[in-house]
């Protein structure tokens, strides 16, 4: 099999010919998500295998997640020509862009994101590019007047994977969490403002913001101001990326 291009982008559409097959086979775009100790396949597009040679055409999806992959964790595609007798895959890179947004109590009940105000400040997001080299800012707004205490703005790049798609009576599956980054710094505060500014720069190589049914990379920031002999009080936000595929998606 011998693609025109081994990169494309969501809703455009990937060429190539096939040979070898005897007739009554597919040509289908696999979407891979693999994680530690399993794999799963997910076929996106498929169109019916013609004679042997002949060119095909797979349109990827608007809605198709980008290639990425952390450290334990991979998102990728394959294109597969298969038939009664014989198989063959060719790798693919897909590429995509995306608003950031907030999703606010609409995600799934089998993953738990972290957003949430503050008794005394709540998270603002002004910028978020959530891949590697990109960069976020924003601001802690205050309720009131700003409470004792310093406040530390931390941001973490998370890589994120279930083992399992279900649990008995329905309980949703536990999912493992490993940090891939993460920095913290001390929140300047003017008294006489209402907001105060924080930013962070990502590193170079870290994965773009994808949540996928069993796989998920997330962008995560936390403010937390240290009480003295108290409970610390913490606002979190999680801007997402590439939210669209939640199970069975």
């Amino acid at each position: 099999m011998r693609l025109d291009d081994g990169c494309c982008a969501a809703g455009d559409t990937i060429s190539g010919t096939v040979g070898g097959l005897t007739g009554g086979g597919s040509v289908a775009l696999i979407r891979v998500e693999r994680r530690p100790r399993h794999r799963r396949e997910l076929t996106i597009a498929e169109v019916p295998a013609t004679w042997p040679g002949d060119p095909f055409r797979l349109t990827v999806p608007d809605a198709a997640l980008p290639s990425t992959a952390g450290e334990q964790c991979a998102l990728a595609y394959v294109v597969r020509a298969r038939d009664a007798g014989a198989s063959a895959c060719v790798d693919v890179v897909v590429v995509a862009s995306a608003r950031p947004r907030v999703a606010r109590g609409s995600f799934p009940a089998d993953r738990l994101l972290a957003n949430w105000d503050a008794r005394h400040f709540h998270i603002e997001l002004s910028e978020a590019q959530l891949h590697g080299g990109g960069r976020v800012t924003g601001r802690i707004h205050r309720h009131g007047t700003w409470a004792p205490g310093t406040i530390i703005v931390t941001a973490q790049c998370l890589e994120c994977w279930t083992s399992s798609s279900a649990l008995p009576h329905g309980a949703p599956p536990p999912w493992h969490v490993v940090p891939l980054w993460k920095q913290a710094q001390p929140l300047p505060v003017d008294p006489d403002a209402t907001w105060a500014p924080f930013g962070f720069e990502l590193p170079d190589g870290l994965p773009r913001a994808v949540e996928a049914p069993t796989i998920a990379w997330r962008y995560e920031l936390r403010a937390q101001r240290i009480v003295p002999h108290w409970f610390d009080e913490t606002a979190a936000l999680t801007p997402l990326l590439f939210p669209g595929a939640w199970p069975g998606g």
